[in-house]
């Protein structure tokens, strides 16, 4: 195929001049932040040298119970065997639960942080590198993600909401039989259908129904799909939330580079909050705190300093961090060498270096 023109990166009006400076290398400081065989060389040294063995067995295991339904792929099992080892790291990309994927963005997105792998591996023949999907099972917002959009039609899936999303227990599937009426006479259309009505058969949860139609699509590529509702991952990460219940430290280390980038760009993707977290039970509500208590938002639940963080110890899959905090709680506990995000991710990315550091 002869290619007649290119259209450059910079002529494209719809992506924000935050995205192109940053890609471009003209934002002072994050220069290193960039994909270049110089930049994850160092970035594997890095996370050679923080990220324990206790942390890979921990993922690892992580990985083997939450799969474990699910028909692996010979690689898939090698990578999970392989994130034991030293030597082996993760390309993660993450995308909201939607409805049979939703936006196709959803799958380009897996299919990069795939192909990231396979070129990383081109590259540093030493080295392995798995792809993870991590799934936003703990996301509040069904009415975001419970449609999706054909040519001709809108599927709609309704279900009782207001927790977290990968929770929520499938009961009607009336949107498949209408989806088959459209697609049974299509290319392919038997196997979307098959697909459609194994992950979306009643009294499966959203989290399930992703994992199986995410393992179909791409088992073969050895991709791991990770949920982060999880007593075991959060565990690790306690420190860190209990710093931020008492030091309010993600938004005061944030400040200078949402300044900065408020000044240049003239706002940020999300603004930090005093505490980055939400508390997650039936509902999953927000965490403020009044000078004395740790209040829920739009509950009468509170509690004292000595009470959260009582909750804290022994129930960590109870709090839940926020868009800021999610990339942080991904970084701890896998072996994580770059994040396949879109323009809004990279974006708000940006504002946690100096957290991150």
């Amino acid at each position: 195929m002869k290619t007649v023109n290119k259209i450059s990166f910079s002529d494209i009006e719809s992506i924000p001049q935050l995205i192109k400076d940053f890609l471009n290398r003209q934002i002072e400081g994050f220069e290193g932040s960039t994909f270049s065989s110089d930049n994850f060389a160092e970035q594997i040294r890095l996370k050679q040298n923080s990220f324990k063995q206790s942390q890979r067995e921990i993922i690892s295991k992580a990985f083997t119970d939450q799969l474990s339904e699910l028909q692996l792929s010979a690689k898939q099992k090698e990578n999970i065997e392989s994130l034991k080892s030293a030597n082996t790291f993760t390309i993660t990309t993450g995308h909201q639960l939607n409805l049979f994927s939703g936006p196709v963005f959803f799958v380009y997105k897996i299919l990069q942080t795939i192909k990231t792998c396979t070129n990383l591996k081109e590259k540093f023949p030493d080295f392995n590198f798995v792809p993870v999907y991590w799934m936003a099972s703990e996301d509040h917002d069904f009415a975001e993600i419970n449609h999706f959009k054909t040519e001709n039609n809108y599927y709609e899936l309704n279900e009782k909401s207001g927790g977290a999303v990968g929770r929520i227990k499938i009961n009607d599937t009336f949107f498949i039989s209408e989806f088959e009426k459209e697609f049974k006479d299509s290319i392919f259309g038997t196997e979307l259908i098959l697909m459609l009505k194994e992950a979306y058969k009643a009294g499966n949860t959203l989290t399930g129904a992703i994992q199986i139609f995410v393992n179909r699509l791409f088992s073969e590529f050895g991709l791991l799909i990770l949920d982060g509702d999880s007593r075991a991952l959060k565990n690790q990460i306690k420190d860190i939330f209990k710093d931020e219940l008492l030091h309010f430290s993600l938004q005061k280390t944030s400040k200078d580079k949402v300044d900065f980038l408020t000044e240049k760009y003239g706002k940020v993707q999300v603004n930090p909050r005093e505490i980055n977290l939400f508390y997650l039970r039936e509902t999953r509500d927000r965490i403020d705190f009044d000078g004395e208590n740790y209040i829920i938002v739009d509950t009468d639940k509170k509690f004292t300093k000595e009470e959260i963080l009582e909750e804290l110890e022994n129930f960590p899959e109870r709090f839940s961090p926020n868009a800021l905090m999610r990339p942080v709680y991904q970084e701890s506990i896998l072996p994580n060498l770059a994040y396949i995000g879109g323009n809004a991710e990279i974006m708000y990315w940006l504002e946690l270096k100096d957290y991150f550091s």
